[in-house]
């Protein structure tokens, strides 16, 4: 789905939380942070341990569109359509 929206390949690859966070709280360390700081590393490392975790015992839905637009004023979109939309920036 990906690689025909970025016209290059992507693959996934599986890695622990920990290694997850470790690399998250890295980069939260570095130059390149930006916005990223270290809590908001954690943040992000157990949202998203929480949303696998919830995958593999079959709970698939994640979204609240109505809580969303409420409160971002914005709707919500798949990554699919944002990948579309900001090509450029991942190429």
């Amino acid at each position: 789905m990906f690689s025909d929206v970025l016209d290059r390949p992507v693959r996934f690859e599986p890695v622990s939380r920990g290694a997850w966070q470790k690399e998250l709280l890295d980069l939260a360390a570095s130059s390149r942070a930006g916005l990223l700081n270290t809590d908001m590393s954690r943040h992000i490392a157990a949202c998203g341990y929480a949303v696998a975790e919830g995958i593999e015992r079959g709970n698939t839905k994640y979204t609240d569109t109505d809580a969303f637009r409420r409160i971002t004023g914005r709707t919500p979109i798949t990554l699919h359509d944002y990948l579309t939309e900001h090509a450029t920036v991942f190429r």
